[in-house]
């Protein structure tokens, strides 16, 4: 995700620019989404832990 926010990706040699603007914004989306999904998770895990009986 930190690779999508500098317009790279990971490819067998290493990390590679990518030339395509639209390429650049979809890879930056997807990033945006999976942090999102993460801090919901994480959100929801602790709500319920925290509702657990001493």
């Amino acid at each position: 995700m930190r690779l999508a926010v500098r317009g790279l990706r990971e490819s067998a040699g290493g990390p590679c620019t990518v030339g395509d603007p639209w390429l650049v914004a979809q890879l930056r989306r997807q990033a945006r989404e999976i942090h999102l999904e993460a801090l919901l998770a994480a959100g929801l895990a602790t709500g319920l832990a925290l509702m657990l009986p001493a």
